[in-house]
């Protein structure tokens, strides 16, 4: 379950509250003392007759005197409205709302009444002005753009253009297409301030100094002209004019924070206006008498026209306090573990943050944990009395415990449960294990050193120091207790090449490496009698085109002669151990419990098997009591296969399947039979011995409280960059300090998308990348926009729409289509598009479906219906993606007159390098030379395999005996000339590649500088789960002992697309590489 904004109301517009007075509250709202003074106001807006000020507060756009006072609001809550934008009359204001989907403009006047919508479109729409007559309004939007201009692409997403709609209403129109990320119109109404977008890093980032940092143009529309005004390599933005159109204010970077700067227009220096520290200003507009205004530590502030100083603008926000109350939830679909209690009678889950207990014979839930810190790991002792969990409390992760304190034996019904501490320290101690004997407890600290904590001796043993073992997620690592409490298995070492080893519980024995491989072994298990360990491993695993694993096996050691001899007994000895065993009164097929896990180091190699005949995405395992049978689950397109292998015949039966989002969580039972699995509908209970399935449903319901659960998030965020950051120096700054500068904003955060923001600002202080937080809200009433994958013609005023070119590959690009350029369609499933409608509402709801169009072909008198299955909006945005490269592709081949190939690498990733292996050895093969593009790459982790395929250098050739060359080596490496592109956006590993491609002088680097952004991120998903947040933990440094990150990379020949070139439909950059390039070859 999501909480979409905490906002739950369900409002079927948004409306303008009653304004009587502008200085006072209405009567109906009562006063919430703790935000009397309100912080975190946010989009800072000063009308343009300099008397009101709109700003976003708490999802919501509200409205304040220029000199101060009580705001109003003028949108609802149960929406998230932002943006607010002034109409020139200052009569209007103009804002996103995501009342419909991720953002559409809205309008509406602050005198009164309900607001209209402007834009339909299932991209975000972001309001930037009014045109100078206020008859028009400009907004950015991601979307398909023009069929000519599109030089600025990424896989995956749009970059944003610019668009106008009428402010009464009416169709959009294609402004700009270059990406930018504001303008102001010249109060001469003839020129365009804007800021350029080079690439798509976060945007709350301080202290870059790169070519992928925001610079202010003019554009004249007049005359098509764009000039660059500022020069600073640091970040520059938000530009304003001047009262009299000799100069302009922006936001700048120059002297280090950011404020307000004036530039003049003569060419004179730019001058620094305010000199705020330590924290960013924000949000900078101006009014038409010169007036200022902007943010500054989440509060306004005011510089009244001619005034030397600017002062803070008093802010009163009365509201009921009502959404800082607790209210009851139910988490039911946020389960993130799972665990079977010894006696299979119930199991333990956590949800959201909490541990609850659910009965599998009732579903009756009883919550243990009710606290806002997050608990988790949680596991039963042996013999199912007590859970013990990590939480995070007190500044650090500790253990804890509850049991039943009221004589029963079951959690879900007991009326008296107990929480004590287990082991707390300043450390984070976190993944705890009791030991089958309950004398000890096995857990991490810091991550990366494993422990066992000795009760009765309260003496502390380390197993696997940091240097050791390295955790990247905080889930990547597991090990196991062995029956008899004196062994514990896990794995050692890094990410990749870990081996199982096998530890005595106080270190007294040498670790004892049980896979001795060279690929990758983890999720160690004992069997039940402690004489087997077996795990998972790559070894034998499928792997994609760049090395991935997507397969795995399951392989076992027995640890001793004994055990592997009882597994290879004949069926013959089994039956006559069955009937000893019944005359001693052991079940069917049971021998005497061994006491000792028996370990023999010598011939462990001869001893190892594999137990998957086959392998698989394998996702879960059971080795059965008897060690003679393997449970598993793996991945099957959208499903999860279930099947059970026979250890003896290696025959692999399949038992159930079931879809992915019903499997979400799988655990057995000690019995053999039960396997849990948790899904969307509850907790089933499927038998595998009998087939039998039984849905247990439970209410993991919480009394809920927002403020508390932020609070700890802060906290938890923080402390999880101070402790994973690859560079402990913080890079400089004051940790510590900057965390208490946006802690105290706390109190004035009411969404989590602000929330978001707030971390964003946050740990954008660092100066890194791969940072910032993100709020993935969503709603079920939400519209689903669809495409016909076509552009259409912005100059057509008549009714329907008219088509100007197809998109390759689209619904309507299909050999029965009648659409073509000039087409129009009039209407979609029977509705009508009158001159005044855009065909994006007509669309909702009808992806995947077959769609009536009217269609009136270029030529003919009278429409035809033609029906189509429209696409979501992703796929429009792979297939734009698909049609810039092949434009790309076929400039190469003009420019180069078919001497030279192209290839272009969206991302670091599998897809990307097989098709760049596809197209290097398909379609160019016979080239003279290739043009390696990754602009806009989004990285991933691809460099050695995109330097290996590109460093070949021919040697020998393969022929007949009449001379004929069938292949030359290395057949899979290219051993001809390249050139790299590379620009701004060239991100992550996608800025590795070319540092690696120009340092081992593969060929010419072109392009951009591009940033250093060579780190690795851990991205996590919070207990909000729609809330995520970024750090990167490891960075890569070169032979200096330099950090990558923030290191550029200057090109051999630096060119840029300027936008009048983008605009053009040119691609000088690309036009560069093929002459460089041409020229090298020629001089060879």
């Amino acid at each position: 379950m999501h909480l979409p904004h905490f906002a739950l109301s369900s409002v079927l517009s948004l409306t303008l509250c009653a304004i009587p007075n502008l200085g006072f509250a209405s009567s109906n709202q009562t006063e919430d003392s703790t935000q009397a003074r309100p912080t975190w106001l946010r989009d800072i807006a000063l009308s343009p007759d300099g008397q009101k000020i709109a700003f976003t507060y708490a999802g919501q756009i509200w409205l304040v005197p220029a000199q101060g006072g009580d705001a109003v609001a003028l949108t609802e809550s149960g929406v998230y409205s932002e943006t607010p934008i002034w109409s020139p009359d200052s009569q209007s204001i103009a804002f996103t709302a995501d009342r419909y989907g991720l953002g559409d403009v809205f309008i509406l006047s602050i005198q009164g009444g309900e607001s209209r919508r402007l834009t339909y479109h299932g991209a975000k729409d972001i309001p930037y002005a009014f045109s100078a007559d206020g008859q028009q309004l400009y907004f950015s939007s991601r979307r398909l753009g023009d069929d000519k201009a599109n030089a600025n692409v990424k896989q995956g997403s749009f970059m944003a253009q610019l668009y106008s709609v009428p402010a009464a209403g009416g169709r959009e129109q294609r402004v700009l297409p270059i990406a930018i990320s504001d303008l102001a119109i010249s109060p001469s109404h003839s020129d365009i301030l804007y800021t350029n977008q080079p690439s798509d890093e976060q945007p709350w980032r301080k202290g870059a100094v790169s070519d992928a940092t925001r610079d202010i143009w003019q554009w004249s529309p007049r005359t098509g002209k764009h000039t660059q005004i500022t020069t600073f390599r640091g970040e520059d933005r938000n530009p304003v004019w001047s009262a009299d159109g000799s100069s302009m204010y922006y936001l700048s970077e120059q002297a280090g924070s950011f404020n307000v700067w004036q530039q003049r227009f003569d060419g004179s220096e730019p001058v620094q206006i305010t000199d705020h520290q330590k924290l960013p200003v924000r949000f900078l507009s101006a009014s038409l008498q010169g007036d200022l205004a902007y943010g500054f530590d989440g509060e306004i502030w005011r510089l009244k026209a001619g005034a030397k100083q600017a002062e803070k603008v008093p802010v009163s926000i009365r509201r009921s306090a009502m959404p800082d109350g607790r209210h009851n939830v139910n988490f039911n679909l946020e389960a993130t573990e799972m665990v079977v209690a010894p006696n299979a009678a119930e199991v333990a889950i956590v949800a959201r943050g909490d541990v609850y207990v659910v009965s599998l014979l009732s579903g009756l839930t009883q919550r243990i944990t009710d606290t806002p810190e997050a608990e988790r790991d949680v596991s039963f002792s042996s013999d199912g009395y007590r859970l013990i969990y990590a939480s995070e409390r007190e500044g650090s992760w500790n253990l804890y415990q509850s049991y039943v304190n009221d004589g029963g034996k079951s959690f879900s019904s007991s009326l008296d449960i107990i929480e004590e501490p287990v082991l707390t320290t300043e450390q984070d101690v976190i993944q705890p294990l009791y030991s089958p004997n309950l004398k000890r407890i096995v857990y991490r600290e810091n991550r990366n050193t494993l422990k066992v904590y000795d009760i009765e001796q309260d003496k502390t043993y380390t197993l696997l120091d940091a240097h050791a073992l390295y955790s990247y997620f905080d889930k990547d690592l597991s090990y196991q207790w062995s029956p008899d409490s004196e062994y514990i298995v896990t794995r050692d070492r890094a990410m990749s090449n870990g081996d199982i080893q096998l530890l005595k519980f106080d270190g007294s024995e040498a670790p004892i490496n049980l896979s001795q491989s060279g690929f990758s072994e983890f999720a160690p298990q004992f069997s039940a009698d402690g004489q087997w360990v077996y795990w998972l491993t790559d070894a034998k695993g499928l792997r994609d085109i760049d090395d991935m694993v997507v397969q795995y096996d399951v392989y076992g050691v027995a640890l001793n002669r004994e055990a592997k001899f009882n597994f290879n007994k004949t069926q013959e000895q089994l039956w006559l151990e069955e009937e000893i065993a019944a005359e001693k009164n052991l079940g069917p097929g049971q021998n005497p419990p061994t006491e000792l896990t028996v370990v023999e180091n010598k011939g462990l190699k001869q001893r190892t098997m594999r137990m998957t005949p086959t392998s698989l995405n394998i996702i879960f395992k059971h080795l059965t009591h008897d060690s003679q049978a393997l449970i598993i689950a793996y991945q099957l397109g959208d499903s999860v296969q279930i099947s059970e292998i026979n250890l003896r015949s290696g025959e692999m039966t399949a038992l159930f399947n079931r879809l992915s989002e019903d499997a979400a969580l799988l655990a057995m039972a000690s019995d053999d039979a039960s396997l849990l699995i948790m899904g969307e509908h509850g907790i089933e209970n499927l038998n595998v011995l009998t087939g039998e399935s039984k849905f247990v449903r439970y209410e993991a319901k919480a009394n809920f409280d927002f403020r508390a659960e932020i609070a700890y998030l802060f906290d938890h965020v923080w402390r999880l960059t101070q402790t994973k950051f690859y560079d402990p120096q913080m890079h400089g700054i004051d940790w510590q300090q900057y965390g208490d500068l946006y802690r105290k904003h706390l109190p004035s955060i009411r969404t989590y998308s602000d929330f978001a923001e707030l971390l964003s600002e946050m740990v954008g202080e660092l100066n890194v990348s791969h940072t910032g937080a993100f709020f993935m809200a969503g709603n079920s009433s939400w519209e689903e926009p669809a495409s016909l994958g076509l552009y259409y013609d912005d100059r057509y005023r008549g009714k329907g729409v008219r088509v100007k070119s197809l998109l390759p590959g689209g619904p309507a690009d299909t050999y029965q289509s009648p659409i073509k350029a000039g087409a129009i369609i009039y209407s979609v499933n029977g509705k009508e598009i009158s001159d005044q409608q855009d065909i994006y509402p007509f669309l909702n709801f009808t992806q995947g479906k077959l769609t009536r169009l009217s269609v009136l072909v270029p030529g003919e008198e009278k429409a035809q219906n033609f029906t189509l299955v429209p696409i979501t909006l992703e796929e429009e945005s792979e297939l734009l993606y698909e049609q810039w490269v092949e434009q790309r592709r076929a400039l190469v081949e003009t420019l180069s007159d078919g001497r030279l190939g192209y290839v272009h690498l969206a991302a670091m990733d599998a897809a990307s390098f097989e098709q760049m292996q596809n197209d290097m050895f398909g379609l160019e093969k016979d080239k003279l030379g290739l043009v390696v593009d990754v602009r806009f790459n989004a990285g991933g982790w691809l460099h050695d395999q995109v330097m290996e395929i590109l460093s070949g250098t021919r040697h020998s050739v393969m022929q007949t005996r009449d001379g004929y060359v069938v292949s030359s080596f290395p057949e899979r490496r290219w051993a001809k000339p390249s050139i790299m592109l590379a620009n701004a956006d060239s991100y992550s590993d996608g800025s590795i590649v070319p540092y690696f491609y120009q340092k081992e002088g593969l060929g010419k680097l072109v392009g951009e500088r591009v940033p250093g952004t060579g780190t690795a991120v851990i991205w996590e998903q919070q207990q909000e789960p729609g809330l995520m947040y970024g750090v990167p933990q490891l960075g890569i440094k070169d032979e200096q002992g330099r950090w990558f990150e923030n290191q550029e990379i200057i090109p051999d020949i630096l060119v840029y697309n300027d936008p009048e070139s983008v605009v053009a439909g040119e691609d000088r950059q690309l036009a560069a590489a093929v002459e460089a390039l041409l020229l090298e070859i020629s001089s060879k």
